[in-house]
């Protein structure tokens, strides 16, 4: 492929790829070679040197967690890199047969030693039960992805509700990180669901990237036609 990998010389960004001719150098930030999140660092620039030929890219840590269609090419790496990273062969015996949560997500990050929202992604593609990531900031929803299963629309507008255990997080309220939740807090049509669904939230603060990772999981309803 002509990549090398280099660590250090870095100053407030979590890694940079320079090209040279059909070349390039990728650089991470000193520490994380060897770490989760140098992993899906260099995974996110082998993604830009394959998809986003010519120019030099200086990602940062919030580029790394990005599904944001406003930074399309941001997320394109990063969908990238969760598929190389964390392959559906390999994935899917662990997460077919499981509810979907933060700790399965957890334990996949542990299994393929990649960070969390990488994890969580590939939970939400490979889950057979209907759920939603979000990545929830103080002031609203930054990125949100849902599956197919998932039944009715996200209500991504404004921050998000204070009764939610997202908002809780943020406000620094609580330190749980799943609650069964009102399906009006995240749901604009909550009165078309059957009357014994449930939806259940998960939430994890990430201050590092001033927001919380939110992963909804929604039972009780048959998949849509």
């Amino acid at each position: 492929m002509g990549l090398r990998v280099q660590e250090g010389g870095l100053s407030g960004s979590a890694a940079r790829l320079v090209f040279r001719g059909d070349a390039g150098v990728i650089r991470v930030r000193t520490g994380d070679l060897d770490t989760p999140r140098g992993r899906f660092s260099i995974a996110h620039e082998i993604g830009h040197f394959i998809l986003h030929q010519g120019r030099m890219r200086t990602c940062s840590d919030l580029d790394m967690a990005d599904l944001h269609s406003d930074a399309q090419q941001e997320a394109q790496a990063n969908v990238f890199a969760s598929e190389l990273l964390l392959p559906a062969a390999l994935c899917r015996p662990v997460i077919e047969g499981a509810e979907p949560s933060i700790d399965l997500a957890k334990f996949v990050a542990n299994q393929f030693n990649v960070g969390l929202i990488a994890s969580a992604l590939r939970v939400l593609e490979l889950s057979a039960e209907g759920c939603a990531l979000l990545f929830v900031e103080p002031k609203g929803v930054r990125w949100f992805r849902r599956n197919e299963h998932f039944r009715g629309w996200l209500n991504v507008l404004g921050p998000p509700h204070r009764s939610s255990l997202a908002a809780r997080l943020l406000r620094g309220s609580t330190s749980a990180d799943a609650d069964v939740a009102d399906v009006g807090c995240w749901l604009d049509d909550a009165r078309k669901l059957p009357e014994d669904s449930e939806l259940t939230e998960y939430a994890v603060p990430m201050p590092n990237l001033g927001g919380a990772l939110v992963l909804l999981h929604l039972s009780g309803c048959e998949p849509e036609d």
